[in-house]
């Protein structure tokens, strides 16, 4: 069975689409077909770069007009980093092959620096004074972040430290008891730091 003549002049003057794999890492390509009254390569992204045909060099996007004929033409593309992309890209008589190419970078931009966490203001408190004469002492406390003491205030009974300013975060806190004229480390208190108002405090033995 035939076919009417407009059905397959609307057939020629319809796109065809055409997939291809890259050998080159980060670039993918893909080709359109067009009825045109002759044979030319329009190259349409990326936009910027620079892409040579034959011995022809433009910047993207470009339109390289060729012979009307079916062939194979060589595409050279250019990154604004130096990469380049080289394919071979089919060309068909009385066609337009429209080239488009995606092209991603493998260097990555280095991640950003943390800038200083957000500070909570809160107090530390020495309340062994509530506690029976051996406990009665001072104390000393050692607030680490990450490993790294950042804090440390040493506090006489019934004393405590107001106004004390630290990044928010998990704290082990260190408490030394003064004994013997020296701080002997009693135990460690987990403490998050996350809003203005906190508190540490310690004594008789807790």
């Amino acid at each position: 069975m035939s076919r009417p003549a407009s059905t397959l002049a609307l057939m020629a003057a319809l796109p065809i689409l055409a997939h291809s794999p890259d050998a080159e890492a980060g670039w993918t390509h893909t080709t359109t077909f067009r009825y045109s009254r002759s044979s030319s390569i329009r190259v349409v992204e990326p936009q910027g770069f620079s892409v040579q045909v034959k011995e022809r060099k433009d910047t993207i996007p470009a339109v390289f007009n060729l012979p009307n004929q079916s062939a194979y033409e060589w595409v050279t593309i250019t990154a604004s980093d130096g990469k380049v992309w080289r394919q071979k890209i089919e060309v068909r008589a009385n066609n337009e092959t429209v080239l488009t190419v995606r092209y991603s970078s493998d260097d990555k931009p280095a991640p950003k620096k943390a800038g200083p966490g957000r500070k909570y203001i809160g107090s530390v408190a020495n309340t062994s004074n509530r506690c029976k004469r051996s406990d009665n002492t001072a104390y000393r406390f050692d607030f680490l972040l990450d490993g790294q003491k950042v804090y440390s205030v040493a506090l006489n009974p019934n004393k405590f430290a107001p106004n004390v300013e630290l990044t928010g975060g998990s704290y082990d806190v260190r408490v030394f008891k003064y004994s013997q004229r020296q701080y002997v480390y009693r135990t460690t208190l987990k403490r998050q730091i996350d809003r203005d108002g906190w508190r540490v405090s310690f004594g008789c033995g807790r």
